[in-house]
């Protein structure tokens, strides 16, 4: 897509300055070396997926990127949407500016209650996301029905914390244009081999580049680590953070034609219009408080159990100048803009909104020799409630009509007018598994989670209440071989399910509050990762996914009756793809690293014919990166890296009625570590969007019907700096 006028000779110079700017940079000591593995098929990394039998990442049968929180601070990153950008299968769902960020992987969009984890257990990610107290996160493909039991097919993200395993004191400073900052610190030691304590905490302001879109965030987050006698170990670690900030709002599509259909994808807009800057327009605020513990108490030398907790309570105050729908236009549009920009815009606001996850997990694991072959044993009973409580009204009023290239103000009109629902969801579960070493070189991986939930919802009044329990297995299978003690190939299977009832609306539908029949996704994958020889590591991954769901099939247009069934199974998604990812080490001074996804999405059985065969919403076609980093032998510790990202074409809407062109990104970055007046310092520096391209970056249709378009954000500088004490 067409950026915005450049003039040329000032995009060289931006990139040839960031590029060569570590050149006046005499040769310094430097601070001690830091790994750092963004590969999709790391080889050293420990695994902290208990569910494999402890085994490491480079032995398991999936795909998995593991990205490390360090290395993401020094590329600038400081949310997730960034951060998934470093792994092709992850891409946006719905993420903007000032609000709870979701993702979707190979093509499905993550439920943000089942399909995200914090040190491995069950965790929501309705919160504003920090990179301050994480060590690394960890986007799992493949096995998803091992790691999470019921939840949405395509993978699991987990997020690992700092843990007080080291003696660190490290502060540091980052900025970025327009006045943001983040100062932080990280303190830990070891006071003896059995104690250790960790901590970490944070202050900044955010100054973004969309207008009237300010905020501001803090963290404090702590860890301990103690080593008992006869080899018990005790972990626990929490974090606190409060985040305030003015949300910026998707765009659409116009009408152009006046026939009440937006139908058009307009032009890219000037990523700095918020569309949220009435008078009296505020912040999204959310407070979360989460800490997760385990204890690791051995009963023989082969036998363990762990018993492991996870505490999590966030308060979200949700406020929003909220664009929606023309009436402007000859015929109303919804979704969408009138042809003329015009757009509706509603005062909407969700006070006190409180949700809390607890989850208790106790694994019993263990190794033993059976007919020649060695067995890892686990039984792992877990258990999560959910709870959702909202205020009894919230507000959700139109306010008038403004033109989004020229927005005026608006009176408010706080009125609570609209019914509020809450929710409790309680998931029970017991994993049994076999891990068997059929020779040195061949592995077969067995098990299942038998599942049990139960979810309950009910509007404000009463209304609307629905209580259901489904159960349901997700077995999976898979063979590993290793050729070589650095390859590994692999063949895996699983199923997975999502709880589906429906909705208690009996003047919509026949069937109003039945429970469907469990419904089950399967997701097939063949992969080999490893070296070729000592320069290249290579992973591949082909994969297949099918997801059945629920679909509404008319069967009456009287208004007086109900107009819809829901059938179980009514519509299928079919996902099939393959992953490559390539680091080739060319020499000590460069590295090339290449990634790409190609992803076939589409429906392929509805119940309406006019959707069969139509491509997913929101999922691009096609995916990759290439990196270049560069380490100059003259300058000791001095990395220049280089990073271009690539996105193909979106369909827009079930029926693929707009399509998102492609779109790609150049950043750069460079780490220089320097010792002054005798403290070892990292510098760091940074441009997003060198060329200062303008695009839509993604297109999202949400379960209610609106389709929005979020943009790219402009050219941003960023300067940062660490000093070891």
């Amino acid at each position: 897509m067409a950026g915005t006028p450049q003039c040329p000779l000032h995009q060289l110079t931006a990139a040839v300055l960031l590029t060569l700017g570590a050149g006046s940079v005499a040769a310094q000591q430097t601070l001690p070396a830091v790994t750092i593995s963004d590969r999709a098929a790391p080889q050293e990394e420990p695994s902290n997926y208990a569910e494999f039998g402890g085994l490491p990442l480079r032995e398991l049968p999936l795909s998995i990127t593991v990205l490390s929180a360090r290395e993401l601070r020094n590329q600038g990153v400081d949310s997730l949407s960034e951060a998934i950008r470093r792994d092709p299968a992850a891409s946006d769902a719905y993420n903007t500016v000032g609000y709870v960020e979701t993702i979707q992987l190979r093509g499905f969009q993550l439920d943000p209650l089942l399909n995200y984890r914090r040190n491995g257990l069950p965790v929501s990610a309705y919160t504003p996301f920090s990179l301050v107290t994480k060590q690394q996160i960890e986007i799992q493909k493949g096995l998803n029905g091992v790691v999470t039991g019921p939840s949405s097919p395509g993978g699991t993200v987990n997020f690992v914390t700092k843990r007080a395993t080291i003696d660190i004191s490290e502060a540091s400073l980052d900025l970025s244009e327009r006045g943001t900052w983040l100062a932080a610190a990280d303190f830990g030691r070891r006071t003896s081999d059995s104690f250790g304590y960790r901590f970490n905490a944070a202050l900044g302001q955010r100054h973004p580049h969309a207008r009237d879109a300010d905020g501001e965030q803090g963290v404090f987050g702590a860890a301990v680590d103690w080593r008992g006698p006869a080899g018990i170990r005790a972990q626990a670690e929490f974090e606190l953070a409060n985040s305030r900030q003015i949300s910026v709002p998707g765009f659409g599509l116009l009408d152009r034609d006046g026939d009440g259909v937006a139908e058009t994808v307009p032009a890219p807009i000037d990523p700095r219009l918020n569309l949220n800057n009435q008078p009296w327009s505020q912040p999204f605020e959310s407070r979360s408080r989460i800490g997760t513990a385990s204890l690791a108490i051995p009963l023989s030398e082969r036998w363990t159990i762990t018993i492991s907790g996870l505490l999590q309570a966030t308060t979200t105050n949700d406020r929003l100048a909220f664009p929606d729908g023309c009436s402007s236009g000859p015929n109303y549009v919804y979704p969408g803009l009138c042809g003329n920009y015009d757009v509706d815009i509603y005062d909407y606001r969700s006070e006190d909104e409180r949700r809390n996850t607890r989850g208790l997990d106790v694994a019993l694991e263990g190794q033993l020799v059976l007919a020649g072959m060695q067995h890892r044993l686990r039984l792992a009973p877990r258990t999560t409630r959910y709870s959702e409580r909202l205020q009894p009204l919230q507000a959700y009023n139109f306010v008038g009509t403004i033109n989004a290239l020229a927005p005026t103000p608006l009176p408010a009109d706080p009125s609570l007018t609209s019914l509020n629902t809450d929710r409790d969801l309680r998931i029970d579960d017991v994993q049994l598994s076999d891990t068997i070493d059929l020779t040195d070189r061949w592995r077969l991986f067995a098990g299942t989670r038998l599942v049990r939930v139960q979810a309950a919802s009910w509007r404000s009044d009463g209304s609307r209440a629905l209580r259901f329990s489904q159960s349901a297995a997700t077995p999976w299978l898979a063979l590993s071989y290793a050729p070589a003690p650095d390859q590994l190939l692999y063949a895996s299977w699983n199923q997975g399910f999502e709880p589906e009832a429906v909705p208690n609306r009996p003047l919509r539908y026949t069937n109003a509050g039945q429970v469907l029949p469990v419904t089950r996704s399967t997701q097939a994958e063949v992969g080999w990762r490893g070296q070729l020889g000592a320069a290249h590591a290579v992973s591949l991954a082909l994969f297949n996914i099918r997801r059945p769901r629920a679909q509404e099939q008319q069967v009456s247009s009287d208004p007086n009756l109900p107009n819809y069934t829901l059938v179980a199974e009514g519509q299928q998604a079919r996902h099939r793809g393959v992953e490559i990812d390539w680091t080739w080490t060319i020499d000590r001074k460069l590295r090339l690293l290449a990634q790409a996804m190609v992803l076939d999405a589409e429906i392929d059985r509805s119940l309406d014919p006019a959707l069969t065969g139509k491509r997913a919403s929101n999922v691009p076609e096609a995916a990759g990166a290439l990196q270049l980093d560069w380490s100059p032998s003259a300058l000791r510790g001095l990395q220049v890296s280089n990073r271009i990202y690539a996105s193909g074409q979106r369909a827009i809407g079930p029926d693929n009625a707009a399509e998102l062109p492609s779109w790609w990104e150049w950043n750069a970055w460079l780490t220089v570590p320097l010792k002054i007046g005798g403290l070892n310092t990292q510098w760091r520096a940074g441009i997003d969007n060198i060329t200062d391209r303008r695009f839509w970056r993604e297109a999202p249709t949400q379960y209610w019907g609106g389709t929005y378009l979020f943009p790219g954000q402009p050219r941003t500088f960023r300067l940062g700096v660490s000093v070891l004490l």
